[in-house]
């Protein structure tokens, strides 16, 4: 297993949610003065698309990585 990509995906999970969080943030923010609603959306969104790419970024090169190893023992 290359444990260097498991470092990088972890890397990349931070950045996500940091990027999220500060263009989301602002944006609840702002939108709260406007409408409740849209605020809920904006937070919504953030909290899905952080947790999805997260996921993604963590577990991914793990089947990934699972799968090459599975097929040279085929």
């Amino acid at each position: 297993m290359n444990y260097y990509l498991l470092y990088i995906s972890a890397g990349m999970a931070v950045y996500n949610v940091f990027i999220v969080c500060t263009i989301g943030v602002p944006m609840a923010i702002y939108s709260e003065k406007q409408e409740y609603e849209i605020s809920f959306y904006v937070i919504t969104v953030c909290i899905v698309f952080c947790t999805t790419v997260t996921l993604c970024l963590v577990f991914v090169p793990k089947v990934c990585s699972s799968y090459r190893v599975n097929s040279r023992y085929l």
